[in-house]
């Protein structure tokens, strides 16, 4: 077993091949994403389990802020129910410093009938799923209820925006807008109602005809008066005059007034990626 915070190219091919022998298996519409060659992070931990020269199991674990650590594994067909991949946890759990106390999420695609049996074996639970959705073309707009929609570049009212719609920490609301005012591609919006600022929300440009939507948030005082209808409206307003013909965006099943927002402004699910907890994750330590 190899443990590394960077990958070779050679590592990566092998890797890359794994992941195209389990979609084949599985008949998975899926994506890889790796870091490029000899990238090296402290937030990325990456174990390789070999037999002779065969990657046989793969397993990658990312901070992703400072609450959990994401986590998510590939095992070749012919070796899986051999313990290959509770070897591996036990390999990231070894990493203290690394893990430094946040809890260990585990991705599932919704897809793959073998991680799910994995993870029912091994008693993990079901935290949360995140869905990608989309709408296309003709956009429902509805009444904007003196909603008004501004472009801003004020990002330290957006960081106190964010703190305050999203219960954020000024921490992390500086890293995000920093990170993403860097963005050429992405564009910032404040929107007004009696002249008074109630929301955000970030359209970063995918390509001539699509874009993405996130943050998007009203002030916890003005929600449940169907005011964030009128702000969607103004974004699909935009959107048309653009040119956008789709838009997207991902929201989690723990926020269901968002999702239930979407749904009823026809964004459709195009696929989801769920987070299970493991209730044992102590016995590994």
């Amino acid at each position: 077993m190899i443990k590394t915070n960077k990958l070779s190219a050679g590592q990566i091919n092998d890797i890359t091949k794994l992941f195209n022998e389990c979609k084949a298996y599985e008949s998975l519409n899926a994506t890889l994403t790796l870091p490029e060659e000899d990238y090296e992070s402290d937030d990325e931990l990456f174990l390789l389990c070999y037999e002779n020269d065969t990657l046989i199991s793969f397993l990658s674990a990312f901070v992703a802020d400072d609450s959990f650590v994401e986590v998510y594994g590939l095992t070749k067909p012919e070796y899986r129910k051999k313990g290959l991949f509770t070897k591996l946890l036990y390999g990231i759990a070894d990493e203290k410093d690394f893990i430094g106390g946040r809890d260990m999420l585990y991705l599932y695609d919704g897809k793959s009938n073998d991680c799910q049996l994995a993870y029912n074996h091994l008693g993990f639970n079901l935290s949360y799923s995140e869905y990608m959705m989309s709408a296309k073309s003709s956009f429902d707009e509805r009444p904007q209820d003196s909603v008004i929609f501004e472009e801003t570049e004020d990002y330290e009212l957006l960081k106190k925006l964010y703190v305050d719609i999203f219960d954020g920490t000024k921490e992390y609301a500086d890293m995000l807008i920093d990170e993403a005012a860097s963005d050429v591609d992405t564009t910032f919006f404040i929107f007004k109602r009696d002249d008074e600022i109630i929301g955000m929300v970030f359209l970063s440009k995918f390509s001539d005809n699509s874009m993405y939507l996130w943050n998007f948030g009203l002030i916890p005082k003005l929600r449940g008066k169907r005011i964030s209808h009128a702000m969607l409206s103004e974004v699909f307003k935009y959107a048309k005059e653009c040119g956008v013909e789709v838009i997207n965006l991902q929201v989690s099943s723990a926020n269901l007034p968002a999702f239930r927002l979407y749904k009823k402004r026809d964004f459709e699910i195009k696929s989801m990626i769920s987070y299970f907890t493991n209730p044992y994750i102590d016995l590994l330590y």
